[in-house]
C-alpha cells in the first residue's frame, strides 16, 4: 500500500466517521475529490492554517441549486465541490425479477478503519466469482456543508476570520474559508450500458449452473475505487434504499 492510497483511505474513513454522527440515513461523498479541493486551498494557505489543512489532506445536470438563495451574501472565500456518478452494469438485471423484500439493520461501520478499508478494497484480496446478486435499487443525492465537519477534524484556523492565513493567494488578511459545500449523486438500478448489451443466453441440454447467492438486504457500505492507485473515489452507505 503506497502512502497516497493509505492517506486517501485514512481521510475517507475519518470523514465517514464524522458524517455518520450527524447523518443517520444514506451517505455518499467523494473523499478524493474533497481532498483535492482542500489541496488547492492549501496552495494559498500559510502558517498554522496550512498545517491544519495539510493534516486533513491526502496529498451535472443532476446537481442543481448548490447554494440556497442568500447563503453567500457575506461570503469572502468559498470552496465548492460537486460530484456526479451514475453506476451502470455491463449486463442488465432482469426487471421481471425486481420485487419488494425486507431490509435489515447492521452495525458494519462501527468496525470500519482505514486499514480494513484498504484490506477490503485491495484488488490483491479480491477474486472474481459468479453469484446470484440481490441488490436494491437506490438513488442517493446528498449535500453537505463540511465546515463543521472539518473543524471537528482539526481544520480550525481556515474557518476563523481572526486566525485564517491565506496570504499565499491574496495580500489581504481578512480572507477565511466561509463555506465548503459538497454535493453528490449516485444512482444504481437494473440498467446496463448500451455498448455492453450482451446477454448470456445459451441453448443446450446441460443444466443451468447453480451460483451462490449474495443478498444486500441490510444497510451496506459501497465504494468506487481506482484500481491502479487503490484510491477511494467515492464512499457511501445505503441504509434506506
Amino acid at each position: 500500500m503506497n502512502s497516497l492510497s493509505e492517506a486517501n483511505a485514512q481521510f475517507a474513513v475519518d470523514l465517514f466517521q464524522q458524517l455518520r454522527k450527524s447523518y443517520k440515513g444514506n451517505i455518499f461523498y467523494s473523499p478524493l475529490s474533497i481532498s483535492s479541493a482542500l489541496a488547492m486551498t492549501y496552495l494559498g494557505a500559510q502558517g498554522n492554517t496550512a498545517l491544519q489543512i495539510g493534516k486533513n489532506n491526502s496529498n451535472y445536470r443532476k446537481i442543481n441549486n448548490l447554494f440556497p438563495s442568500g447563503s453567500l451574501n457575506s461570503a469572502i472565500l468559498v470552496l465548492v465541490n460537486a460530484v456526479y456518478f451514475k453506476g451502470q452494469w455491463n449486463v442488465k438485471f432482469n426487471k421481471e425479477y425486481t420485487a419488494e423484500e425486507k431490509f435489515w439493520l447492521t452495525k458494519l461501520e462501527d468496525k470500519l478503519t482505514a486499514e480494513k478499508l484498504v484490506e477490503w478494497t485491495s484488488s490483491q484480496n479480491m477474486s472474481e466469482k459468479k453469484v446470484n446478486l440481490h441488490l436494491p435499487r437506490f438513488k442517493v443525492e446528498e449535500s453537505y456543508d463540511l465546515t463543521g465537519t472539518l473543524k471537528s477534524m482539526g481544520m480550525v484556523d481556515a474557518l476563523n476570520s481572526q486566525d485564517a492565513n491565506f496570504l499565499g493567494m491574496a495580500e489581504r488578511r481578512d480572507l477565511e474559508l466561509t463555506t465548503m459545500v459538497h454535493k453528490s449523486f449516485v444512482e444504481v438500478n437494473e440498467e446496463g450500458t448500451e455498448a455492453a448489451a450482451a446477454t448470456g443466453i445459451g441453448i443446450g441440454v446441460t443444466s443451468a449452473p447453480i451460483y451462490e447467492s449474495f443478498r444486500c438486504d441490510h444497510p451496506f457500505l459501497f465504494f468506487i475505487k481506482h484500481n491502479k492507485t487503490n484510491s477511494i473515489l467515492f464512499l457511501g452507505r445505503v441504509s434506506s434504499p
